[in-house]
């Protein structure tokens, strides 16, 4: 069995970036990322990106991600972002990215013994 794994936060790179140079290295990122068998919560749920970038008058629109390992993609319920955090409330030039998984509660071990 493959590792299970969670990783999350900004990554500074897009698929779809102001320049060719900075497109195509979002480009290769990603190619790699798909190569290492990583499951891309948001591209791989809705087959395109989501808005989480507020920075005004820039063309990059995603560069937070949530990546994990394929058997925990598969259960990936719904995907959002918290948009307010950004635009309202002007927390961050970053709004909260939220992916919500559909996982069976697990047993856990009786650890008197």
């Amino acid at each position: 069995m493959s590792r299970r794994f969670i990783l999350a936060g900004d990554w500074n790179t897009a698929r779809h970036q102001g320049t060719e140079r900075d497109s195509r290295v979002g480009r290769e990122f990603f190619a790699r990322v798909h190569e290492a068998g990583w499951y891309d919560c948001v591209w791989d749920t809705r087959q395109s990106e989501i808005r989480t970038w507020f920075r005004p008058g820039s063309k990059l629109q995603q560069d937070d991600y949530v990546f994990c390992d394929r058997s925990l993609g598969s259960s990936v319920a719904e995907v959002s972002v918290a948009e307010d955090a950004a635009t309202e409330l002007q927390l961050s030039d970053h709004a909260p990215l939220i992916v919500e998984f559909d996982i069976r509660p697990m047993a856990i071990a009786d650890q008197s013994e």
